[in-house]
């Protein structure tokens, strides 16, 4: 989750963009692009509070027990059999994305099963407006760090001594190509 929105901040206020302001207080569009269905403000602020307390309960939450898990493991290595012992860092993070990946479903899809049998008011965004909402929500900074990094990774792997490692470079120049293309469409998209 922090990888691709970049702090707890930018997550709260996606998910608070389902909600946006109509006559008589917000409607809700799942993901921002599903179908209009009316909130009152009251129950805005009652989604947006519960999810705000979720997610920085997960975050610290997953970091807690991912730090303590691989601390009973190094404290007390015989905690698991010896055949998994060299699988324990593998085991840990895989039980953390999964439990992570739950919670945050959970969290993020609260107002749709909560709102599900509420009249729709407007039908869902048509592609053009998805596209406009997906990419309106894309950080720059993402696309700037992910083509940093990748122009990171081919300047490291030509400074290497030694033949130099092509699949690097290409998953490099592939990644730097996709970041690019992104933001060219961002800013295509947006402008428009």
């Amino acid at each position: 989750m922090l990888p691709i929105h970049g702090s707890l901040n930018r997550v709260r206020e996606n998910f608070a963009r389902q909600f946006t302001p109509d006559k008589d207080g917000f409607v809700h569009r799942q993901r921002q692009r599903g179908a209009a269905m009316p909130v009152s403000a009251a129950e805005r602020d009652d989604f947006v509070a519960a999810f705000d307390r979720g997610i920085g309960r997960l975050f610290w939450g997953v970091l807690a027990v991912v730090i303590a898990v691989m601390a009973a493991f190094q404290l007390w290595p015989d905690i698991l059999p010896p055949t998994w012992r060299p699988w324990h860092e593998a085991m840990v993070a895989a039980g953390a994305a999964l439990s992570c990946g739950t919670i945050w479903w959970r969290l993020s899809t609260a107002p749709d099963r909560v709102l599900e049998r509420r009249a729709i008011v407007a039908a869902p965004l048509d592609a053009a407006a998805r596209r406009r909402a997906d990419f309106a929500g894309l950080p720059w900074t993402v696309l700037s760090l992910g083509a940093l990094l990748m122009a990171g990774l081919i300047a490291q792997t030509l400074s290497q001594p030694g033949p130099t490692d092509w699949t690097y470079i290409a998953g490099g120049a592939v990644g730097l190509a996709f970041f690019a293309l992104l933001g060219a469409i961002k800013w295509r998209v947006t402008r428009s």
